[in-house]
This record gives structure tokens, sequence and C-alpha cells, in this order.
């Protein structure tokens, strides 16, 4: 044990995980302690508007960048990097206006109900949110390339601060319909300008000459990684597009408050690993060396910090919500629970995000997010109109999902020359691992009357 301890504290990579999850950590901190006065201020319809508008914002960006982040990473020098930058920065500019005026008139002048927010502050929160969205991962990822992990640290402490005290005190000023969109926005862009702060000064690019060569220099990124992306965030957000029309906007605010919650403990370490994890394996490849065994390690590991939380949200998840955001806030607690297995591959997923760049596997990734995408769909269908339960479409859809990440991930590791079924073995023993413990809470709970459902 004192081995693995010192070889731990000797490790860069454990050092430069350490650094964003703190930051992550102290983040996700605020938000647990005022989220609940957050619910309590603006409810669940509220919430469900904001969800659907900023899952709009994430599809949007998942080709306003026109797959080109990533490629950040893997350019040779810093000449090449700073124009790509100012090309996706370009891009993302002019893809987040031409939205936000589609919206406007969409609102205004085709279909007035379609939200109850005013057209004009729509079409500039659709702006704002996704250009500061786009542009904050642009930043990080110049960051991350220069390995500038104390002021990544820094990221998302800023923007909960930010966001959590403004919401609180326009709730209180009685400015609940708008204070949750303004708070958002102000956290999103004071966080984006100390990020700028760190950057070159160039923001946007004029030259005709600087795109046609960004984009011919990382043809494969706009090839492979913008389908992956568009359909990663599908696959992400679908949900959240759905669940509006087919369960109403309340239902979706207690969708929205259950995954954002579920994200944390996923988030929390998960999106920290990931970046190192893909900086660490991109300079492996750059350096001509194996990731396989390095990968596979990373795999384990990740999914054995996951069993903990996975097992106390899957037992405790609907009594802990009632506590935690109030009793109005039941069917959050009833999703969150079936969302739990779901978080567990999910958290792999992002643990090793960046590996099939690394290893130019992209066409895996693009047909996995395919798979999701139409798991999804039919799981939320289905369970409209042939249930009218948005439970039993969830529970449809974890089970599909966590079968399709075993078989991506078999094949990923069977490219990197790593036999599948031991990947397989340990996922499934895991899995049981989870099942067994999470009975052994539950059935007690059951027979002292705690709760009434298995």
């Amino acid at each position: 044990m004192k081995k693995f301890i010192q070889k731990l504290q000797n490790s860069t990579f454990f050092k430069n995980t350490l650094k964003i999850s703190s930051g992550a950590l102290f983040g996700q901190i605020i938000t647990l302690l005022t989220f609940p006065v957050v619910t309590r201020i603006y409810g669940d319809s509220i919430i469900g508007e904001w969800t659907f508008l900023t899952t709009v914002s994430y599809i949007v960006n998942s080709f306003s960048d026109i797959g080109l982040i990533n490629a950040m990473m893997m350019e040779k020098d810093d000449e090449n990097m700073q124009q790509t930058y100012k090309v996706i920065t370009s891009c993302v500019f002019f893809i987040s206006l031409l939205v936000a005026m589609i919206f406007y008139i969409y609102i205004n002048f085709i279909s007035p109900r379609f939200i109850s927010l005013n057209p004009l502050f729509t079409a500039i929160y659709i702006f704002f949110s996704i250009f500061t969205l786009q542009q904050i991962q642009t930043c990080y990822t110049w960051l991350n390339r220069k390995s500038k992990y104390k002021i990544l640290m820094k990221n998302p402490i800023i923007n909960n601060i930010t966001y959590s005290t403004l919401a609180i005190i326009l709730g209180l000023l009685d400015i609940k319909q708008y204070g949750y969109f303004i708070s958002w926005i102000l956290g999103q862009i004071i966080t984006l300008l100390v990020m700028k702060s760190h950057l070159p000064k160039c923001f946007f690019s004029f030259k005709l000459n600087e795109y046609k060569k960004v984009f011919k220099r990382n043809k494969k990124f706009i090839t492979y990684q913008l389908p992956t992306g568009i359909l990663t965030e599908l696959k992400n957000n679908i949900p959240s597009l759905l669940i509006k029309p087919l369960f109403g906007v309340n239902v979706l605010g207690q969708y929205s408050a259950s995954t954002r919650l579920i994200a944390m403990p996923v988030n929390l370490i998960g999106t920290s690993i990931g970046k190192v994890l893909f900086q660490t394996s991109s300079d492996m490849v750059r350096s001509n060396k194996s990731i396989g065994k390095f990968t596979y390690k990373s795999a384990i590991i990740s999914m054995k910090l996951a069993i903990i939380p996975v097992i106390i949200i899957l037992a405790l998840g609907d009594v802990l919500f009632k506590l935690y955001l109030g009793p109005d806030w039941d069917i959050a607690g009833n999703i969150v629970r079936i969302l739990s297995i779901q978080a567990f591959f999910l958290f792999l997923s992002i643990c090793l995000q960046g590996i099939p760049i690394s290893i130019n596997k992209q066409k895996y990734a693009m047909l996995f997010c395919a798979a999701q995408i139409f798991v999804i769909i039919s799981s939320l269908t289905i369970s409209t109109y042939l249930f009218n339960n948005i439970y039993i479409g969830l529970i449809i859809f974890v089970a599909s999902f966590s079968l399709i990440n075993i078989l991506y991930f078999s094949l990923l590791f069977k490219a990197m020359n790593i036999l599948p079924y031991k990947y397989i073995f340990r996922s499934l023993f895991y899995i049981l691992i989870i099942f067994i413990c999470y009975l052994i809470i539950r059935i007690p709970m059951i027979m002292f009357g705690l709760v009434n459902r298995l």
C-alpha cells in the first residue's frame, strides 16, 4: 500500500489530475450547497425551460467548431494552434448569431407558445449560451495543451460561485422568470474572461487563406470528429429535447435536476481524468509508444472509482432527493436511481473520451453514438405511446446503453491489442458487485418501512 501511495505521489499524471479535480470538487460543493435553494425558488418549470434552451446550445456547439477543438491538441506548433483557435472562434460567433436570429423569428412569428420567455430575450440567451460554452471549451483545450492546470483548477469555482450567488439573489428579488437564465450567462461570461486573459490576444480571423490552411491541415478531424461530435451531443441531449414535448416542461425540470446531480460524481473526476488522459495518450502516440496497457489500467481504475457513488445513488437516490430538494422532487429521485447504472458506464466513457482520437478510431465513436441515439429515441417513444410512463423508457434506455458501451470499449481494446474479454469480465463483475451491495442496503430499508419499493 505504501508503494502504491508513493507511486501516486510521484506520478505527474496523478498530480495533474488532482489539480483539476480539486477545482471541480470545490465547484461541485458550491453547487451542492446552493442547488436546494435554487430549486425551491425557481421550481421545475423554469429549470425545465432553461434545460431545453441550454440543450439546444450544446447541440449547436457540436458542429459550431467544425470539429476542430480537439485538433488543437494535435497541432505541431503554437502558430498552427493559434490559427486553429481563431478559425474556431470566428465560426462559433457567426453560427451563434445565425441560430439566435432563427430562434427569434420562429418564436416571434411562427410559434409564440413554443416557450414562455420573451422572444428577444430568448434569442440573446441562445447567442451568449452557444458562444460562451464553445469558447470556454476552446480556451480549456488551449490551456490543457499548455499544461496550465492551476488556471483550469479555478474555472469551476469562479463559474459556480458567480452563477449560484446571482441565481439566489435574483430569485429573492422576485426576478424568477429570467433570474435563472441571467445568472447562468453571467457566470459563463466571467469564467470566459478569466480564461481568455491567459491566452493570446488574437480572437477572430478574417483571412480566407487561414481557413483554407486550417481545414486542409485538419481534414481528418472535420471528416470524423465533426459527425462524431454531433452524434455525441445528440446522444447526450436528445432526452431533454424529447421529454418536453412528450411529458411536459415540469417533467423535463425533474429530469434535469436528476441528471445534473448524478453528473456531479461523474464529472467531478471523470472530466479531469479524461483531459489529462487525452493529453498523455496524445503525447505517447506522438512519441510512437503503445497506449494499450496504459488505457486498460486507466479503465479499471475509472470503474473502481465509480462503484461506491453508483451504489449510493441506486440504493438511496429517492430518499436523498426528497430530503435534499424537497417533497416536490419525487420524480427526480426515481429517475436518478434508474440512471445510476448508466452513470457507471458514462463515467468510463468520459475518462476515455480522447482515446478514439489518439488511435484514429473516430469511426468507432461515431457508430457508438449513432447506436445510442437510436436507443434513446426508441425507448422514450415506446414508453410514451405504449405505456405513457417515462420510467419504463429510461429502464430500456439504460439497459441498452450499458450493452452498447461494453461492445464499444471491447472493440477499442481489441484495436489496441488488448484482449476484449478482460474488459468484459471486469465490467460485468463490477456491475454484479453494485447490485449485490444495492440489495444489501435496500432490502432492510423495505423491512423497516423506510421505503416501499425495491
